[in-house]
């Protein structure tokens, strides 16, 4: 049952041929840029309620604690989810509070009956699951998992979870222990699908992974969109003029103006000449006191920024690029404090370029491949 954080998700994922959907508390709670359990009641009812009305499928909600301790506080939460299309939701054993996360298991049940009472009470049926909480937090106690998910089923609820256990022998435990539906968080590491059924797993959750799986996606086409796309050479171009404009963006603008390319994609019959003739220009460039008219490319102003550059230049050496340039800089005395005064700023050096390079883990966004600028102080 996939985890929708929309409605264009949960539409998405109903036109895909998904018989129910569920929703996702850290999803959510992402959409508003919050973190996962920092959504009120009211909000996590009314944005799943909202799924429910936007897909004909039957919507199951993540309801956390149910936004209460007490039982009738729960009871509260399943009555107002029924209330709002809701075809299930969940209540789980988790207090809230991190040093103390999983509530003694007299109280727990309690909390589960009172929910299963409220979520039976009426003539529209609410399939409720009841979550044991300790592997997620710490707890890794098969034992004391096993007993409560036994305790819930007493308790009412129709479907059991307990998330992150995933080993085949302690699921093997766990459903050879109870009689209802158990249903499993997939998490790296865990059984395929296909072993799961075997297990005899009858449902099969990804909580958040869909909608954090789709930032980093949404990361890297907006930076495309946003101008730091690739200057593309292809087999035809006029190549003395790609070489001026991918010198120009990486070295006269020192890459932060709105447009400006951060890689170079060639043609392979360009490419030996291309990267040659790429190089040779940028040994070129001036580098040096951004007051001289003929710098041509001026310094990074702060040594932090330099410690990130550098950073960035080592992972992509180490991950196999090449640096078409010879960084021939040399430090004559180090910058430990942030430049106040530009005037005060020497600097040696050549920008560096990556050839056949690997997107690095947070460096395109901070386009750092496109210099290696080097500081100085002079007369310090």
């Amino acid at each position: 049952m996939p985890n929708a954080w929309d409605i264009g998700s949960a539409a998405l994922f109903a036109s895909l041929g998904f018989e129910a959907i569920a929703t996702t508390s850290g999803g959510f709670a992402a959409t508003r840029g919050r973190l996962d359990g920092a959504m009120s009641k009211d909000e996590v009812l009314a944005h799943s309620g909202e799924l429910a009305r936007a897909v004909d499928v039957p919507v199951s909600a993540d309801l956390e604690n149910c936004f209460a301790h007490d039982p009738e506080g729960v009871a509260d939460t399943i009555a107002a989810a029924i209330d709002s299309g809701l075809a299930g939701g969940s209540v789980e054993d988790f207090t809230g509070d991190h040093d103390d996360p999983v509530y003694e298991l007299a109280e727990a049940t309690e909390r589960v009956q009172a929910a299963a009472e409220a979520a039976h009470a009426g003539a529209v049926p609410f399939v409720l699951t009841a979550r044991a909480e300790n592997y997620l937090h710490g707890r890794v106690d098969l034992r004391d998992t096993i007993a409560r998910l036994e305790a819930y089923q007493e308790a009412g609820a129709d479907v059991l979870f307990a998330p992150r256990v995933v080993d085949p022998g302690e699921l093997r435990q766990v459903l050879a222990a109870v009689d209802l539906p158990v249903s499993v968080l997939v998490v790296p590491g865990a059984p395929t699908v296909g072993e799961l059924a075997e297990l005899g797993v009858a449902r099969i959750s990804v909580g958040g992974a869909i909608a954090a799986q789709s930032a980093p996606t949404l990361k890297r086409l907006v930076l495309e969109l946003g101008g730091k796309s690739a200057l593309i050479v292809r087999q035809d171009a006029n190549v003395r003029m790609a070489l001026a404009q991918a010198l120009r963006g990486f070295t006269s603008h020192a890459g932060q103006g709105c447009a400006m390319n951060t890689r170079v994609l060639v043609h392979n019959s360009l490419r030996e000449h291309f990267v040659e003739q790429l190089a040779h220009a940028a040994r070129a460039v001036k580098v040096g006191d951004p007051a001289d008219p003929a710098t041509e490319m001026g310094p990074l102003i702060r040594s932090g920024a330099r410690d990130r550059v550098e950073r960035y230049v080592a992972l992509g050496l180490e991950s196999g690029a090449f640096n078409a340039c010879v960084n021939t800089r040399k430090y004559q005395k180090d910058v430990d404090a942030d430049i106040a005064d530009a005037n005060d700023i020497g600097v040696t050096g050549t920008p560096a370029f990556f050839i056949n390079g690997r997107p690095l883990d947070g460096a395109q966004p901070l386009e750092v491949f496109k210099q290696i600028i080097d500081e100085e102080l002079k007369g310090r």
